[in-house]
């Protein structure tokens, strides 16, 4: 079989790709690689700063810190569903316990899949505040008077006119 039906076969299970249209997918999957490494090499160096995404296909590895080790990543998990020390730069170390599979995607290229411009991942559109326009309340009352966040309060908060100015929020 192929890397790249292999790699397709791979990415609906991953985190966060798990979530993406099938396009989503399709644009992502010939950038993605399969990489096998030998036990007891280095898939990332603490403090490192790369451009890729890595997740653990095959195999068993280690993350640690200061040389340390934090947790043992063992393939088939739900933590191998999940990008491994993915911080930039890398906050732990990663070295494979056992032959290892991994798969790489470049950073850059998942962002740009998973943002759309003028919306959020929950599906709310968003737009910039016009710095020019005195009409318009400092950003945090405006967020606290957004559609959305006034469900989770149980109530509207009230405008600067409702308050004549005795109260405070």
């Amino acid at each position: 079989m192929s890397q790249q039906k292999v790699v397709a076969q791979l990415i609906p299970r991953l985190r966060p790709l798990s979530g993406w249209t099938a396009g989503q997918r399709l644009q992502i999957t010939p950038v993605a690689t399969l990489v096998r490494m030998e036990a007891g090499h280095l898939a990332c160096r603490e403090g490192d700063t790369d451009r890729f995404c890595v997740w653990l296909i095959k195999g068993s590895v280690e993350t640690l810190s200061g040389g340390q080790q934090v947790c043992r990543i063992d393939a088939g998990t739900d933590m191998a569903l999940s990008p491994i020390a993915e911080n930039q730069p890398r906050t732990l170390s990663v070295r494979t316990l056992s032959e290892a599979g991994l798969l790489r995607i470049p950073r850059n290229r998942i962002v740009e899949n998973t943002e759309v411009p003028g919306e959020s991942a929950s599906g709310i559109a968003f737009s910039e505040l016009d710095d020019n326009d005195d009409s318009a309340d400092d950003w945090m009352t405006m967020l606290l008077r957004s559609p959305p966040v006034q469900p989770l309060a149980g109530y509207p908060y009230p405008t600067p006119d409702e308050l004549n100015g005795s109260h405070r929020l």
